[in-house]
């Protein structure tokens, strides 16, 4: 899967720990990614064409074998080191993955086993089975406006399905002001006051701690595959936060 010994794991970068990532496999070709699997059956037969039905099928564990080493030279795991390794990686939730093979991708894994596989003088790798969250890697893209008078902004959704993004958006002016991006609008907000709005589970949670649900009009924002022109207007900032899933 990975090539780099680079790699970020949960917001820290390996190197940092003086961790790095090491293959023992000697083949020219080696599988790059998480590979893409479909369970692809027969439902029957019409006349004129067979009837098929497929599912996606959860993928394979991924196996990562880290190795501890300063200045390219291989370091005695101590205890303390397993142990600390230990807690960075075994999470209850699945965490961002990121390698330099691929740096502007995002995986998500959650650890199943490690275990210890070392020489009797502790040289070795920590060897990590991970479990996927999906097939895809998630393409992550920031945009940041400021608004004060009606202008188009130009989304590209880069993956084959609608995407329902996160936004952000700071009031700048007072209550009566209507901030609007898409058909999205939202009003009554105070000075100052942000609101995170999730097209996809449908909240509107404020930085005052308040449900924002009832001020806004419930039209969400949706990403349609390839390009996309909006308009916003009011007087505020909107940030939008977006991970693509996307088949490498």
């Amino acid at each position: 899967m990975i090539v780099s010994d680079e790699f970020t794991l949960n917001g820290i970068k390996g190197s940092d720990e003086d961790m790095y990532l090491v293959t023992f496999d000697n083949d020219i070709l080696t599988s790059r990614g998480i590979p893409f699997q479909r369970d692809v059956s027969s439902d029957g037969y019409s006349q004129l064409n067979p009837l098929f039905k497929d599912e996606d099928v959860v993928p394979d564990d991924v196996v990562l074998n880290f190795m501890y080493a300063i200045d390219d030279m291989a370091q005695q795991w101590t205890e303390d080191k397993i142990i600390q390794t230990k807690k960075w990686m075994i999470t209850d939730d699945f965490i961002p993955f990121v390698t330099q093979d691929n740096p502007d991708y995002i995986y998500y894994l959650k650890c199943k086993k490690l275990e210890s596989k070392m020489t009797q003088r502790g040289l070795g790798v920590l060897e990590g089975t991970f479990i996927p969250i999906s097939h895809f890697a998630y393409k992550k893209t920031y945009h940041k406006i400021t608004v004060t008078e009606p202008t188009n902004i130009l989304l590209t959704n880069p993956s084959d399905i609608e995407y329902k993004p996160v936004i952000k958006i700071k009031n700048l002016g007072n209550v009566s002001t209507i901030n609007k991006i898409g058909d999205f609008e939202i009003t009554g907000l105070e000075t100052n006051e942000i609101v995170t709005i999730d097209n996809l589970i449908l909240t509107v949670e404020s930085s005052l701690e308040q449900n924002r649900f009832s001020k806004c009009n419930r039209k969400w924002l949706k990403l349609l595959p390839g390009e996309n022109q909006l308009t916003v207007s009011g007087n505020c900032e909107i940030e939008i936060l977006c991970e693509f899933p996307i088949v490498l």
